[in-house]
């Protein structure tokens, strides 16, 4: 199962979000993902006696699994970077090492532990950190740990929305599930070259959002019982059900591409912004 978040309302023919927009597109494996970032945040771990995270908790686990890095004090001055994807290992003090990478340990482990919000484990002289690129490819593994370890289930975790995003209502529709690539595809934007921009020579004219998203879908049709008046009223929240669950791609539609004149007056209008604001901009 997946989630989209609907554009709930719109005043005028053609404004910059409009009714239906999809404004987001959470697929399964993200949902599953920002559920355990939440239940596995290293705020939620208990201070040893050093003032550190303790280590072999749910959250160490769940850093381990998605980091790249991992950093672990060897010694006063030296730290050991392992590569968690390809097991390759480097030591990063005080002098440059083979790759010239070097680092004051002392100095950014005392600097980190002023942070009550810090995220380093083990004991003093034996710290332990992580960092680099994430990657959540093992969210499978670390909700197996989670159900392991506490008593949440993955299967009560498939939703993420909310009734509202900032100031826009916004419906919440469970759909079938669908990858990274065609979540992007989602919500896209419209967006025009602005042609009459004044840009440096050499330089190539901007390109202007004419439009927040370009797909659309027509929550009035679905065909699931939504009573429209309680959708528009602000006030309400609306819970769709697992079992109503639609499948996307029949539902989707992408929006007529807008005229010449519209986008023409969108990027007069944005042009004319950028000049007033370089004119009240103060002269340093």
């Amino acid at each position: 199962m997946a989630e989209l978040i609907l554009k709930i309302g719109s005043a005028g023919p053609d404004p910059f979000w409009q009714d239906g927009d999809v404004i987001e597109a959470f697929n399964n494996k993200r949902i599953l993902c920002t559920h355990a970032q939440h239940i596995c945040d290293h705020r939620k771990e208990n201070f040893n006696r050093s003032g550190l995270r303790i280590t072999n908790g749910l959250s160490q686990s769940f850093q381990e699994k998605i980091f790249e890095y991992k950093f672990e004090r060897v010694s006063e001055n030296e730290v050991k970077r392992t590569n968690l994807l390809t097991s390759e290992v480097d030591i990063i003090g005080l002098e440059p090492n083979d790759k010239g990478e070097y680092m004051d340990v002392k100095l950014y482990i005392a600097r980190r532990k002023k942070n009550i919000n810090h995220r380093i484990f083990g004991d003093n002289d034996a710290e332990i950190w992580y960092g680099g690129k994430t990657n959540f490819d093992k969210v499978n593994d670390i909700w197996d740990e989670i159900e392991v370890r506490t008593k949440k289930k993955r299967k009560d975790h498939k939703r993420l929305g909310a009734g509202k995003i900032g100031d826009r209502a916004c419906l919440c529709l469970p759909v079938t599930d669908f990858d990274e690539e065609r979540a992007s595809f989602l919500v896209l934007h419209e967006e025009s070259t602005d042609r009459e921009a004044e840009v440096p020579e050499g330089e190539e004219p901007p390109e202007i959002m004419v439009r927040s998203r370009q797909h659309n879908i027509n929550w009035r049709e679905l065909g699931i019982g939504l009573k429209e008046g309680d959708v528009l009223d602000k006030t309400k929240g609306i819970f769709i059900p697992d079992e109503l669950t639609i499948d996307e791609k029949e539902k989707v539609k992408r929006k007529k591409k807008m005229s010449k004149e519209k986008r023409k007056a969108i990027k007069d209008a944005r042009r004319e912004g950028r000049r007033a604001a370089r004119k009240e901009a103060p002269n340093f």
